[in-house]
């Protein structure tokens, strides 16, 4: 076997460096052709090589079904991890739900007179109503804070809608409500400030005067206080009056359901 091998690659060799028969010379009787010593060549050639093209063909298919394998395990890793996060962010989302979760048990309206006309349309429509005709800031400290005092629990909306009567006393309900929003909450309530509403055709309040005292509040109460802008929504959808000052039971009506409606915004019902 060994000598056999031997043989064709010296016929092999004489294939490559012996020069071919010149053309019109005579072979040596029992010479093979050229014809057949290439083809001896290449059944050389293939019993060698072949074996290593197959084997590199084998190398290179383990090799690429090693890489298939990883991608589709990076794949399915990426696609787990996905899954993982989104679970996460998921009960992250829940759990931030759950802590900002805000059960309301009652809404607490204080006012002056335009809270008591308001009372008088609507009825309790389960709420408790702390008004008081002509009040102002000395009404409010004095009387009103001490019924919320009273009527806030876990669960309570105050909603407060002073300053028409005396709208030169901004910053006196600014300090008070400083001190007071802290406590009502430490009790487990929310509290907003509706803006004072507009008037209609009255001597002495300009809905500019309403505008400027709405701004000092709305820009330096405590940043917990909610914030209801029923005046531009007036403005903006027309209301009516009685005398200038106290509106006609259509607009109160139309006051009371855009709070509730601003309040279910924010997710209170």
């Amino acid at each position: 076997m060994k000598k056999r091998k031997f043989s064709r690659w010296i016929l092999l060799l004489c294939c490559l460096f012996i020069p071919a028969f010149t053309a019109g010379a005579k072979a040596p009787l029992g010479t093979p052709t050229r014809e057949v010593l290439l083809d001896m060549a290449w059944d050389c050639l293939e019993e060698y090589n072949f074996s290593c093209i197959r084997t590199n063909a084998v190398a290179v298919s383990k090799a690429t079904q090693i890489m298939s394998e990883k991608e589709e395990q990076t794949e399915t890793q990426q696609v787990e991890t996905e899954q993982t996060q989104e679970a996460e962010t998921k009960q992250q989302t829940e759990e931030q739900s759950s802590e900002t979760s805000f059960d309301v048990t009652q809404y607490i309206f204080v006012g002056d007179s335009r809270t008591v006309g308001m009372h008088e349309t609507v009825g309790d429509s389960g709420c408790v109503w702390i008004g008081q005709v002509s009040a102002g800031l000395s009404w409010f400290q004095d009387t009103a804070v001490g019924e919320i005092d009273e009527s806030v629990t876990q669960g309570s909306v105050i909603i407060i809608n002073m300053g028409v009567n005396d709208l030169g006393n901004a910053w006196g309900y600014i300090d008070l409500l400083k001190e007071k929003i802290p406590q009502w909450m430490e009790k487990g309530a929310e509290v907003y400030y509706m803006s004072v509403n507009p008037v209609e055709n009255h001597p002495y309040i300009s809905n500019e005067d309403i505008a400027n005292f709405n701004n000092i509040l709305y820009n330096n109460l405590p940043s917990e206080t909610g914030w209801i802008e029923t005046n531009s929504y007036l403005l903006e959808s027309g209301y009516s009056t009685q005398d200038g000052v106290h509106f006609d039971a259509e607009t109160y009506q139309k006051i009371f359901n855009y709070t509730m409606e601003v309040l279910s915004g924010f997710g209170r019902q």
